[in-house]
């Protein structure tokens, strides 16, 4: 879900209907009218795929809405490459032409369009099982930023962790804000220094744009790292999965570490109770 102003957007990404029998998926919009949340429109994909899980991650804008289908089949793949499919408000309706517009991801079974998130005309898309052409590097993510100029999207960085390892799925989690962009990752195992080795610890990078480039300015994680207790699919713990969910807002953020098992101080220990952090920019550096 994805809620901004008097405007909400649900996606069903189990959604069965007559041409795709399997999770191909769709998306709700509905507008606050005077107190009443009221159903403006129900979104199917225009290309639907099986498995497509159309809805699976959402976003919306006073003027755009993005639906991810991460499990969109393309003609020219043999596997699912990926597609974000963007729409644009007209009165109290919902548009989508082809101009505004579905984007594809540059990876197959990158998964493009596990995540994303609008911030006016930039848009951040996850495709967190890139394996950048390499089969030795597999899951290891990245994202992609599009700004929407002369009526188009358009590609204009991807993103990527130059400490990132295979599954580390960089990008599962994304979100931008003006100038701000955080991507999730949350198998990463590395802290903030590249050491101290955690499995399933996590991380998330801030990015911040400089003249048209994105650059990294800061890989944050969660404070106190320990291990946790949260079960792996391989057996055995883990860390606390830092960077699952993330959000920014200016110069704020907030990650979500769902296997985080002790209280806010380290201490009294709840297995697999969860935690969140919200970490907020020092201006003055």
């Amino acid at each position: 879900v994805c809620i901004k102003g008097d405007l909400l957007i649900v996606g069903d990404p189990d959604k069965n209907y007559s041409s795709v029998n399997n999770s191909g998926g769709c998306a709700y919009i509905f507008q606050n009218v005077g107190g009443n949340w009221i159903q403006r429109r129900q979104i199917f994909s225009v290309s639907p795929s099986p498995f497509g899980r159309f809805g699976e991650a959402v976003t919306i804008d006073n003027e755009f809405a993005a639906i991810g289908e991460r499990g969109y089949l393309s003609n020219s793949t043999p596997g699912g490459v990926g597609s974000v499919h963007i729409y644009r408000r007209n009165g109290t309706s919902w548009i989508n032409t082809p101009s505004l517009q579905t984007i594809f991801g540059d990876n197959v079974l990158g998964d493009f369009g596990v995540s994303v998130d609008i911030d006016g005309h930039k848009l951040i898309v996850g495709q967190s099982a890139d394996d950048f052409g390499n089969s030795n590097t597999p899951s290891t993510g990245s994202a992609f930023i599009f700004s929407f100029n002369n009526g188009s999207w358009t590609m204009t960085r991807k993103l990527f962790s130059t400490d990132s390892k295979p599954d580390d799925y960089f990008g599962w989690s994304v979100a931008i804000s003006g100038s701000q962009a955080i991507v999730g990752s949350y198998p990463h195992i590395l802290n903030q220094f590249g050491q101290d080795s955690i499995l399933w610890a996590g991380a998330a990078y801030i990015f911040n744009e400089v003249g048209g480039t994105w650059p990294l300015e800061q890989k944050i994680v969660a404070s106190g790292r320990t291990i946790e207790t949260t079960p792996t699919p391989n057996g055995g713990t883990s860390g606390s999965v830092f960077g699952f969910d993330v959000d920014i807002d200016g110069n704020q953020v907030i990650v979500g570490a769902f296997g985080a098992s002790r209280d806010e101080l380290g201490n009294n220990f709840f297995a697999v109770s969860g935690a969140a952090y919200i970490f907020r920019k020092n201006p003055n550096l």
